[in-house]
């Protein structure tokens, strides 16, 4: 099929989902992302080829066509629950981006994933408190020689916690990020101030999408003493590369709080502190989903006991005093 797409095979050969092998359009697509996801993080880069392995081997010898609910139920048979339903997601994905891309003819509903329901949502966020409790330790970490501390360790971790809060992207895209525009890469533009969570060409699942954000004013002075000032060329860097500090931030938290709040909290609890701060501050629910590059849908299903926040008409008017009213049987003042 890759090969059809480069002109090698008659152009007339069908592109009807009972005819097109879903091994080649994985293959498509990888060759398609090459460089995308060499620049993905180590874990994360194992991550996504592991879930494309396990997906090719199933379903690369069937045709577009036998993606049915049968053999979906079949390939998630004893599977857990939140790994299969990634999978499946990329998946559709590849899937999608084929058509998109004219190497499958539109299929439009025809095809059934069956996609496995996600876990219920159960949000846990920072208190004030504990993002200062975080930021302040990564700051004061220091390599020790001899017994005497030297240079900064952890400084990385807390400009990482600054920008997920106050961004609300996912530690990935944060991870990824770039001063400098180069493939595959997130950028931010210092110049005007908008975070482009999305490399340029880069395709985006629905349901991870990386809309380009305008950076607050105080974040953005920082960022800009973080490249012109200390010779940064990424957002989160160490020793001179781009790093996600996934083991360092986990370290960090568990070493900082409490044994109860360290193991239901991590990286991605950050994007649910930016959202949970901005909608308990009032702002409008389109709002907050245009800035942290999600839909109003998936908002209101996930924060619907928060919403629309504590400035709301409705808590104002239940919170309003109301004036006494006379009890029953009591006579009116004269």
């Amino acid at each position: 099929m890759y090969a059809e797409a480069s002109g090698i095979v008659d152009k007339d050969v069908s592109r009807e989902a009972e005819h097109v092998k879903v091994g080649d359009l994985i293959l498509f697509y990888l060759l398609e992302h090459a460089e995308e996801i060499e620049a993905l993080p180590g874990a994360k880069r194992r991550e996504k080829l592991s879930h494309i392995e396990r997906l090719s081997a199933f379903w690369g010898d069937k045709f577009v066509s036998e993606i049915n609910r049968k053999n979906s139920r079949e390939y998630q048979k004893g599977k857990k629950q939140s790994v299969v339903r990634n999978e499946m997601i990329a998946f559709r994905a590849i899937i999608n981006y084929a058509a998109s891309e004219s190497q499958l003819k539109k299929y439009d509903n025809q095809l059934n994933f069956s996609m496995p329901e996600g876990l219920p949502s159960r949000i846990h966020y920072y208190s004030i408190d504990e993002l200062i409790t975080l930021y302040k330790a990564a700051m004061r970490r220091r390599h020790s020689y001899h017994g005497k501390p030297t240079y900064r360790v952890a400084d990385h971790i807390a400009k990482f916690i600054l920008v997920a809060v106050l961004t609300g992207s996912r530690s990935g895209v944060i991870g990824r990020a770039s001063f400098v525009q180069e493939p595959g890469r997130p950028w931010v533009d210092l110049e005007n101030g908008i975070f482009y969570r999305a490399a340029k060409g880069a395709f985006v699942p629905l349901n991870k999408r990386a809309d380009p954000v305008l950076i607050p004013a105080r974040l953005l002075k920082l960022m800009k003493r973080w490249h012109y000032k200390d010779g940064c060329k990424y957002l989160i860097q160490y020793q001179g590369r781009a790093v996600d500090c996934r083991k360092g931030f986990y370290t960090l938290k568990t070493d900082i709080l409490p044994p109860e709040r360290a193991e239901v909290l991590n990286r991605h609890s950050l994007k649910h502190t930016a959202v949970t701060t901005l909608l308990k501050l009032g702002v409008s629910i389109s709002d907050v989903a245009d800035y942290v590059s999600t839909t109003e849908a998936m908002l209101r299903k996930t924060y619907k006991h928060i919403i629309p926040g504590e400035f709301s008409a409705v808590h104002q008017a239940l919170d309003k005093k109301q004036p006494r009213r006379p009890r029953p049987g009591e006579k009116k003042a004269a």
